[in-house]
């Protein structure tokens, strides 16, 4: 054939690594190196994802290509998650990457996506993951403790959490979220549980505390910058809710870092609203461990367990953190 010939004879391609012809959605990774963009073009022609079904993708600048394509991805993977969802009748409450980039953001090209973030009740968490099974889903993690699954659907990463980022940093539950989210089909195109916005907030401050503000994705701070835009106008609804879980010191926290180390004047502006927190020793200690070059991991992890403000639910945090820490050292998995 004249196509086959034509490859024989091209030095590029005779140089290069074979191209991949793709009979699933592949993970990003593949569409990069010397072989990318033929890899690209040959799946997208072919490709049934939804959002790849027109030539859009040529517009996108190339820096932001691989941003808009792991968006696509992820909102095809909620596609195929949708009738499952009703099939369970469970909620389908996407968090985070999959919608923040379409609700924050003039394109998703301009949000990073490494995952497909979903909220679940737990009392969902099994019959999801018999699903699973069922549908000869990849089960990449299945954690009864820190109470999510993770799961390959559509060559994207999926993580169903049934807590609020972790036990025992807030009292808030997956449960109080979907009480105030709200049902909406303009995004996909098909029902969504929709976060009220504070609520969103809470849930990204609550990242960054479990993340000691170090390990915090490099997206974080403009989703929250964003966020906080749109929410000025209910600052105070967000520091009851924060008050409420416990999470008034880790909102100051949060809150603190985002002004001093990303020069946030919305957050500078909150942290005056929120004003001195509950305790001043651990506040003081998460400052200097974020401004320590390099800043040290252990401590950084125990006082973001330290972030409660009830001395019971802080406690059991740092005792988890231990214990798991200890299974691995033993070489067991903590699950």
């Amino acid at each position: 054939m004249p196509f086959e010939k034509k490859e024989q004879t091209t030095p590029l391609l005779a140089s290069a690594p074979r191209p991949t012809l793709y009979r699933t959605p592949p993970h990003v990774s593949n569409f990069e190196g010397p072989t990318g963009w033929y890899n690209l073009t040959v799946w997208l022609i072919s490709s049934e994802v939804h959002e790849l079904r027109s030539a859009r993708w040529l517009l996108v600048p190339e820096p932001n290509l691989k941003n808009w394509l792991s968006q696509a991805l992820a909102a095809d993977a909620l596609r195929l998650l949708a009738p499952v969802a009703r099939a369970l009748d469970m909620p389908l409450v996407p968090i985070k990457g999959v919608v923040l980039g379409r609700w924050l953001y003039e394109d998703t090209a301009e949000r990073p996506l490494s995952d497909l973030d979903l909220l679940i009740r737990h009392r969902d968490r099994e019959p999801l993951k018999n699903e699973i099974r069922r549908l000869g889903w990849q089960l990449v993690r299945d954690s009864e403790e820190l109470r999510e699954l993770a799961f390959i659907v559509g060559g994207v990463m999926v993580e169903a959490h049934a807590e609020v980022v972790r036990r025992d940093l807030t009292r808030l539950r997956v449960e109080d979220l979907l009480a105030r989210a709200t049902a909406e089909s303009r995004t996909f195109g098909f029902e969504i549980r929709r976060l009220d916005d504070v609520d969103h907030t809470l849930l990204l401050l609550v990242e960054l505390v479990k993340d000691w503000f170090v390990e915090a994705n490099a997206h974080q701070p403009e989703d929250l910058e964003r966020l906080l835009r749109r929410i000025s106008h209910r600052a105070p609804d967000l520091i009851a809710r924060a008050a409420e879980a416990g999470f008034t010191t880790g909102l100051h926290n949060a809150a603190r870092w985002l002004a001093e180390a990303h020069h946030s004047e919305g957050f500078a502006n909150l942290l005056a609203r929120v004003g001195p927190p509950p305790r001043r020793i651990q506040p003081f200690l998460v400052r200097q461990t974020w401004k320590a070059r390099p800043p040290p991991r252990i401590l950084g992890l125990g006082l973001s367990c330290w972030t409660n403000d009830r001395w019971s639910v802080r406690t059991r945090c740092l005792a988890t953190i231990v214990r798991r820490g200890l299974w691995r050292a033993w070489g067991r998995d903590p699950r």
